[in-house]
């Protein structure tokens, strides 16, 4: 038996014509996934930034030339940091339906009992 969401009456399946079952287990945000992306963008984004800021700085020919790269390595931290936090804000912000496959049992053993006599039910799917 089967109950849909809204349905007045369950449906029966007959196990044979199942193929497999999943059942939902709610809708839940994306933040850790919009993190990722967001680090991934903001990452390559900052480290352009970065590596142009470094070149400019090596064409001016600074006395602190030599920390220069610092500049490369603050774009990418920048952009690693913005990006995960504004990627894990909108991600967590979407909502999607989570669904979990179920094992369909192959065999089942049932035990019932009533007053004076006891009843043991094996059954095997096809």
């Amino acid at each position: 038996m089967l109950l849909r969401d809204g349905a007045a009456a369950p449906i029966s399946l007959s196990r044979r014509d199942m193929k497999a079952l999943e059942v939902s287990r709610g809708k839940q945000g994306q933040g850790k996934t919009g993190a990722a992306l967001g680090m991934v963008a903001g990452g390559l984004v900052g480290l352009v930034v970065g590596s142009e800021a470094a070149d400019r700085c090596r064409d001016e020919g600074s006395f602190l030339s030599g920390l220069c790269d610092m500049n490369t390595l603050g774009g990418l931290s920048v952009g690693l940091l913005a990006g995960g936090l504004a990627g894990g804000l909108l991600g967590s912000n979407i909502r999607v339906e989570q669904w979990q496959m179920v094992q369909l049992p192959l065999a089942r053993l049932h035990a019932m009992a009533s007053p004076g006599r006891a009843v043991l039910v094996f059954s095997v799917g096809f």
